[in-house]
């Protein structure tokens, strides 16, 4: 597989061109390299060969964006949908299991959507609360990766590990129904949501709620 750190690319989206491999999302990247480009296997054995001579690969395809675009999309869908992030803060974790777990399904990146009280774990005690967005583990940027790919960093790091985490601008809260978290503006009066009957009625992406619940029932915590 190419390396991404020896990679150029374009994006699919907004037109750039010789983007260098950390304007991507690394994991998209990744997977252009070895799938994408697989399914056009002589591109991808000359492609190879030209990284092996020159020691950089341009690559380019119709689904290979850059970081930025990926960005901005998560961010409208997000927006749009009630969810916005504010400050930024950095927690070093001394010991694991972290004692956080991540939505699966409802965001683009690894989003914690249950944090355990156990005083064993220092999440609960280092103040992260649900809603908080993880934007880098060990200095490596995390934004647009995939909850999978979080996971994998946070345990193949070495400890104590610094984590930098995105904010949300208000405090999240469990709807009393479903159980999933929102911002607490999204939440009615008797706290539910709006897909559950009686939350604000913002533009909100469609859910299946009882899939998320695996979020709760399958707890994969850090």
């Amino acid at each position: 597989m190419c390396d991404p750190s020896k990679v150029t690319g374009s994006c699919a989206n907004c037109g750039q061109k010789n983007i260098p491999g950390s304007g991507f999302v690394k994991s998209d990247l990744v997977r252009f390299l070895a799938v994408e480009s697989g399914v056009r296997a002589n591109e991808f054995v000359d492609a190879r060969a030209e990284q092996r001579k020159s020691e950089v690969t341009e690559v380019a395809g119709p689904t290979l964006q850059c970081r930025q675009c990926v960005l901005g999309a998560r961010d409208v869908r997000d927006t749009n949908g009630g969810f916005q992030w504010g400050t930024q803060k950095e927690i070093v974790f001394p010991t694991r299991p972290f004692g956080m777990t991540p939505s699966k399904d409802r965001f683009l990146e690894y989003v914690v959507m249950k944090v355990d009280n156990n005083e064993s774990k220092p999440a609960h005690g280092m103040g992260i609360r649900c809603g908080w967005r993880v934007v880098e583990v060990a200095g490596c940027d995390m934004r647009g990766e995939p909850v999978e790919e979080v996971q994998k960093t946070f345990k193949d790091a070495k400890l104590p590990l610094t984590v930098l985490f995105d904010v949300p601008e208000e405090e999240w809260l469990h709807c009393m129904i479903c159980e999933l978290s929102f911002p607490r503006s999204r939440l009615s009066s008797s706290m539910e949501c709006a897909s559950c009957g009686e939350g604000p009625s913002t533009s909100v992406p469609e859910v299946d709620a009882e899939a998320l619940m695996d979020d709760w029932e399958d707890d994969t915590d850090e």
